[in-house]
Order: C-alpha cells, then structure tokens, then sequence
C-alpha cells in the first residue's frame, strides 16, 4: 500500500489535515506487508518532518516524528524475518528471475544503507515499553530544536502561575495564547489555542500572557495586548517572555508597563504537547511584565522570584 499524501510544495496544512494524515499514515502503516511499502512510508514522513520545519507548522512535526520511528521498527521487524527466511541476500547476491535457487534481496535493492538496517532492526528488537519511550524522546528533541531556536510553544510551570494568581486575586480569566497541556496548570476561565488564534478575540479581566517564542508573533500579541488594555478590555494582565532589549516588542512593552520583573533563574518550562519538563535549555533570562494598578501587589509577590522595576 502506497501512502497518498497531498503535494508538498507550496501546501500550506491546517491542523485538521494534519490528523486526517497521521490516520492515514497510521492505517497504511498497519495494512504494509512489504519493506517496499514501509520505506515508502518513511520516505514520505521524512519529507513531511522538511516541510513542517520549513512552514513553522509544529503539530504536522510532531504527528511526522511520532509515525516515523513507529514505520523504522517495522521496517526493522520485515528486514528481520526475511534475514530469517533466507530472503534478505547475506552478501553472495541472488537473481530475481533465476528459478534455480531461491529469490534474494540486497538492501541496495530496497532503499536501505547497512545502517538503517541495523537502526531499524534494533528498534524493532525493543520491548514495546522502552519503544514508547523512545517516540516520546524522539518528539521532544524534534520539537525542542523547532524553527532554529527551541520550540515557539512552552508552556508556563506551575510554580510560576501560583504567583500569577496571587497578584490576580486568585484567578487568571483569560489566556490568549494557551493549549490543553498548559490548562492543566492555568486553569483560566477563557483560552485560546493556535487553531483558535487569540488574536482574533477580546482578552477580558485578568490576563496572563505567555506568547508563542517567535519574535513576529510575541510582537504581534504584545500589539494585541496593549489594544485590549486601552480598551479596557483587559483589568489587568502579566506578560511573560525572554528578555530581549534589541527588539521593537520590548520597546513597545517598556512604554506602557507599570512594573517589571527580571527573574533571578531561568524558568524550567514545560513541553507543550504532554507538560512534562523541559529542563533549561533557554540561554536566555525570563521577565514578566505587569500592566495594570495593584503595581504593589505585584512587586511583593515577584519579589520572591526577582528584581522588580518601575
């Protein structure tokens, strides 16, 4: 079975179509009976993970990087039994067509270098469990190294939120630039993800703001942050981001702040896709930015965490 996924070039792929295509590639993958039709699969999915780098699209990397190794272990299983069978050519060589001795197959002949076959045949050799782990790790990585600076989606530790509450008087009402891991620890009253793009919509009461780390669009949704604070929209909000002095964005936020804090230690956050930790890759320091009138309020509580400046 050969996977039919739609043209690469140029093709711009929401979100749905990415899931419709990992169930066809998971379904392909279940039905291939043949190494022919497995390579065929990696191939695509490689092609795939190029365009999702390339068009900034995370959750079509993640979806490409989790069928993947998942189409090596069973390319790895095929090489293995036909290596059992006698059908995998162990260096003397065979002839498709000879009716003399039985039909062998060089890995040349199939696509494959000795070591991919090694690879695949050593994950098709580990226990499911350990496996699963390995699909985790290789998702991560693919996701950390995202877009050339670490992915644009890192979702705030919880440790971090406490404080947002304490200053919001134990609420956050809206989280423009979330997704259902980060929930899990925000817990706002509002959220929108990236497939609803905040945007599009109004941030009311209190506001915590941890944008996507791609410096066009932490511009953009700080634009979009001091819109809703001069509509009073927005009672109140805090602003997370790296501390990047060169950009026009902090530019835009030192004007209109009312008080920030540089924290002392980088924040450990956490991985958009399942929340678990990051550890502390980002060779940059974090602030949060306050807007709002309970400036005190917000100075006794990031104290704790950092310096604060008016």
């Amino acid at each position: 079975m050969i996977i039919d996924f739609p043209s690469i070039q140029g093709q711009r792929w929401p979100a749905k179509t990415g899931l419709i295509l990992y169930g066809r590639a998971c379904h392909a993958l279940a039905e291939a009976k043949s190494v022919d039709e497995v390579k065929d699969i990696i191939d695509k999915t490689v092609a795939v993970q190029m365009y999702a780098k390339q068009a900034h699209n995370r959750s079509l990397l993640e979806d490409a990087t989790d069928i993947r190794p998942r189409a090596e272990r069973r390319c790895g299983a095929l090489l293995t039994e036909m290596k059992a069978t006698g059908e995998l050519d162990s260096g003397i060589g065979g002839d498709r067509r000879s009716r003399s001795r039985p039909v062998t197959v060089k890995l040349s002949d199939l696509g494959i270098n000795k070591r991919q076959s090694t690879s695949y045949q050593n994950l098709a050799a580990m226990a499911d469990d350990a496996f699963e782990v390995y699909v985790v790790n290789r998702k991560r990585k693919a996701s950390t190294g995202f877009g050339g600076s670490g992915s644009y989606e890192r979702n705030t530790p919880p440790e971090i939120l406490e404080l947002v509450r304490k200053v919001f008087h134990g609420r956050i009402d809206c989280d423009p630039a979330s997704n259902a891991a980060a929930q899990r620890n925000v817990r706002a009253k509002v959220y929108y993800t990236i497939d609803d793009d905040g945007l599009k919509h109004s941030w009311p009461g209190f506001v915590f703001v941890n944008p996507p780390y791609r410096c066009d669009l932490i511009k953009a949704f700080v634009k979009k942050l001091i819109e809703e604070l001069q509509a009073k929209r927005c009672k109140g909000a805090i602003l997370l981001t790296d501390v990047s002095t060169s950009t026009q964005w902090f530019e835009t936020v030192v004007r209109h702040y009312q008080s920030i804090c540089f924290v002392r230690k980088r924040i450990g956050f956490l991985f958009a896709h399942d929340g678990e930790n990051m550890g502390i890759h980002n060779p940059q320091g974090q602030m949060l930015a306050y807007f709002g009138s309970d400036v005190e309020r917000f100075e006794n509580v990031f104290s704790t965490v950092g310096t604060c400046m008016r």
